[in-house]
């Protein structure tokens, strides 16, 4: 998995985790990528 790749998930990860969205996560590993 290149660094952009990771860095984008984690921003995505971040970015649907924010409070204001009152997004439930219902487990671990809610966003991933092949490699």
């Amino acid at each position: 998995m290149s660094a952009t790749t990771l860095e984008t998930l984690l921003e995505l990860s971040h970015f649907l985790g924010e409070e204001k969205r009152q997004l439930a996560i219902l487990g671990e590993g809610n966003t991933s990528a092949q490699v």
